[in-house]
């Protein structure tokens, strides 16, 4: 598949008109991924990288190398009487240089380091005529030297500073250099750089994968002349071999894959681009390299070895009967692999040498978007060839494009020679619980307050996959909602009648979906009454959504880790923002040039918006210097007037945080706006440009009839195939953080001191010094945005006439502004 052109198929399903107005493209990568700038991105210092010497006419020897040179001068018309000399033969440095006859002889010292002699060769008669001369530059110079500077052991995924001797150059050290030297190590996405400037010294820091074995890290450094040292470091990185049974169902947090099992970290640990795994939680085989970027495209239409899952070494010193087994699903929610591109598993033999053991292509173009491919379950025996102490097997995918592309997603990987099938004495959880809200996953709890009941859900599902051979009970279970701090608010039992319930014992390898009537249950009525009875302006809070399930007789000895599938939650978000999303994108929508995509939302009681939060993510293509329209419409059932645009310049979120999977780029409006009760759209315009600009689209979510577009013949609203959320968020009244900036970003300076805070009725400001009281314009406003007063250049506010409650104080010199949150007691 073609990423610049995908899903063609798609978008005819879509039946958008005019046909291509959207398209949906695979991610890039998670440059997040890469890890923060204040624990390993290199310090800024002068490069002054080697490159290339140009020694063209210079003829290069090494100490105690002959040069014998015919020169070749012209003689016609000199005659016969000839006399032949040399400039600079008698003063050679790095010789004995003679000419005679037309030939130069140059013997170089045995011991010469470095020296350059320039001779000029020429030929005159008794009459003084000469012939054109002939000069030629001699470098003596003697091999580069590689200095070995020890070997340091260094953890998996460890750090190590080696101190590299000042350069021992002829005439110093003109430029250097710093690469792997290790072709033999099997370890990918190591990192080495530079400690200090070229002034300074040549010390560096290395950054060890996972991977055991031998690791090299070579130092160059040369002279203007070329001549180069290098100054060679290993480092050992030590695997402790592990013992049967292997055992993984990436049910744990994190991205990466847990470190004591696995030596590679290119796959994605999540909970989102798959489809009903048999066990919360997969590694997805994703096309992006463990740094979250694409890897380089190889130029072919080949598909070649992307990503890699490589097991710890493992002892099977007599280990008979045993066999690999695990499930896998091709694309989920993520893009689709082809024919050409596989999955594949490899065993290593003792020798080093990986056999492909099992392979499966990916799928056929002509399959459907819209149709999902369950998990299969494998079972691979291991040969008594690779019974051995320190046996490694591995997964790997094969991929033809960029990008976060041709997607497997692996999970419940099992080697053993008891528990050598698929069956395990395991019940698993197969997604985390809903959310409380819908179609929302996160408002302010005044938003909420304000609609009512009718913003909770109807009904949670549950769904419970049970690896086991035989009909299985739950022992026990609880449904839990409780505040983010771990109060809880309501609870029940799991498979009680109200809930879950039905028949308690739950089929041998098989799945069971269930769902429950919310509203029913008495734990609604107790939640309601929880965010009812909250301060309309109390500060943000979450609340967790809890499942958790005991199997007595499951076999919790088995391996660490098999029962953290038996507890899955989700959290939901009551702050100053609105959204559909659940934070992470599988995909991006694209307009075309002209088209305006929006997302509604529903103001429940008189709000402002004050900009919005977007999910971008970094395209295989940059989006040159076009700006970011972003526009907001009102109307009652679809769009009509647009109250506002602004453009904004593109950042990318990664680029200033990368503590999450996926981060948002924040954008405040020049202006407040005023929000009634009542439908609002938000969303951006194309504008002209090489590329388009692509916003992450979640599909894990889906609300239904909220998404437009308008390609200039109306708006139609945005169905097909591909259902999803936009990952655009209207930021609120309350919002007080700082918008993503192109400089390092800092909170925003306060203009003035605000005391008491809480307050009983008067309000005191005291600039910040260098600023102006009469300078300063000063307007306060209710939680949901309300303007009540406005006044400049006072040094008091009286709010004893107002209830006791949450404001929002704006304070402006005309050049900035600054926000308070002020409690009225």
């Amino acid at each position: 598949m073609n990423v610049r052109l995908l899903l063609p198929a798609l978008l005819l399903g879509l039946g958008f008109s005019p046909l291509f107005a959207q398209e949906f493209r695979p991610l890039a990568g998670y440059d997040q991924l890469q890890p923060a700038a204040e624990a390993k991105a290199p310090p800024v210092v002068e490069k002054r990288v080697c490159s290339t010497f140009d020694l063209e006419g210079i003829t290069l020897l090494a100490p105690g190398e002959n040069l014998e040179l015919r020169a070749g001068l012209d003689t016609t018309g000199l005659g016969d009487k000839l006399v032949f000399g040399c400039e600079g033969c008698a003063d050679a440095s790095g010789g004995i240089a003679t000419f005679r006859l037309d030939t130069l002889r140059y013997g170089a010292a045995s011991g010469a380091v470095q020296e350059l002699d320039t001779l000029v060769l020429s030929v005159c008669n008794q009459a003084g005529d000469c012939a054109e001369p002939l000069t030629v530059i001699v470098l003596v110079q003697r091999a580069g030297r590689t200095i070995e500077l020890g070997d340091q052991a260094v953890d998996p995924g460890g750090v190590a500073n080696v101190v590299v001797p000042p350069a021992d150059l002829p005439g110093g050290a003109f430029c250097r250099s710093i690469a792997g030297c290790a072709p033999t190590y099997p370890g990918r996405g190591q990192d080495f750089y530079f400690l200090n400037g070229f002034e300074n010294n040549n010390n560096f820091r290395y950054f060890a994968t996972r991977y055991g074995g031998t690791d090299a890290v070579c130092v160059t450094v040369c002279n203007e002349l070329g001549l180069c040292d290098v100054y060679r470091s290993t480092f050992t990185v030590t695997r402790n071999t592990t013992d049967l049974p292997f055992f993984d169902d990436f049910s744990y947090g994190g991205f990466r894959p847990a470190e004591d099992l696995w030596q590679d970290e290119d796959v994605l640990i999540n909970r989102n681009f798959a489809i009903n795994p048999p066990s919360v939680g997969v590694a997805t085989f994703d096309a992006v390299n463990s740094q979250g970027a694409p890897y380089t495209a190889t130029g072919t239409s080949l598909a070649s070895f992307r990503d890699f899952l490589t097991s710890t070494p493992i002892d099977l010193q007599g280990a008979a009967n045993t066999a690999l087994n695990f499930y896998l699903q091709p694309r989920g929610l993520g893009n689709r692999p082809e024919r050409q591109d596989s999955f594949v598993v490899q065993f290593l033999t003792p020798a080093g040498n990986w056999n492909t053991v099992f392979s499966v292509p990916g799928m056929p173009t002509t399959e459907g978007n819209n149709s999902d491919r369950p998990f299969i379950g494998y079972t691979i025996p291991v040969g008594p060839e690779y019974q051995y102490f320190g046996f490694q097997f591995r997964f790997a995918s094969k991929s033809t494009e960029q990008g976060a592309v041709d997607m497997w997603h692996l999970d419940y990987v099992k080697l053993d020679n008891l528990s050598n099938t698929l069956i395990t004495q395991d019940m698993a959880f197969v997604n985390p619980p809903e959310g409380i809200l819908e179609p929302y996953t996160a408002l302010p709890i005044r938003q909420y307050q304000a609609a009512g009941n009718d913003l909770l859900r109807d009904s949670f599902r549950l769904a419970v996959y049970n690896l086991r051979n035989d009909i299985t009970p739950m022992s026990s279970g609880n449904l839990v909602i409780s505040t983010g701090s771990g109060q809880a608010i309501t609870s029940g039992g799991l498979l009680s009648p109200e809930l879950f319930g039905g028949a308690t014992g739950f089929a041998p390898q098989a799945y069971d979906f269930r769902a429950m009537d919310f509203r029913g249950w008495n734990g609604f009525a107790d939640l309601s009454a929880f965010l009812a009875g909250l301060d309309s302006a109390a500060p943000p809070f979450k609340v967790r959504t809890s499942y958790r399930m005991i199997v007595d007789t499951e076999d919790r000895s088995f391996a660490p880790g098999i029962v953290q599938n038996d507890t899955v939650s989700t959290l939901t978000c009551f702050d100053e923002f609105m959204a559909y999303d659940d934070g992470t994108a599988e995909v991006t929508l694209e307009g075309q040039e002209g088209t305006v995509i929006l997302q509604q939302f529903d103001a429940f009681v008189p709000d402002m918006l004050v900009g919005l939060r977007i999910r971008i993510p970094r395209g295989l293509g940059g989006l040159g210097d076009q700006p970011l329209r972003l526009v907001v419409y009102t109307g009652d059932t679809v769009p009509v007037t647009r109250i506002y645009e602004e453009d904004f310049p593109i950042l990318y979120a990664e680029s200033f945080n990368r503590d999450t999977l996926q981060g948002y780029t924040t954008y405040l409006f020049e202006e407040r706006l005023d929000l009634p009760v009542g439908r609002f759209f938000v969303g951006w315009e194309q504008q002209r440009a090489n590329r388009n600009i692509g916003i992450g689209f979640d599909r894990n979510n889906q609300p239904e009839n909220v998404q437009w577009f308008d390609f200039g013949n109306g708006w139609q609203r945005l169905t097909g195939t591909t259902r999803g959320a936009i990952m655009v968020r209207p930021l609120l009244a309350g919002f007080d953080d700082f918008q993503t900036s192109v400089s390092t970003p800092t909170p925003p300076t306060e203009l003035v001191t605000v005391y008491p805070n809480p307050t009983s009725g008067t309000l005191h400001l005291r600039p910040r010094p260098g600023t102006h009281l009469y300078s300063l314009e000063v307007r306060l406003y209710t939680a949901n945005g309300s303007l009540l007063r406005t006044q400049r250049g006072t040094a008091q506010l009286a709010l004893d006439d107002l209830p006791a409650g949450l404001y929002l104080l704006q304070v402006s010199d005309g050049q900035q502004r600054s926000h308070h949150k002020i409690i009225r007691r």
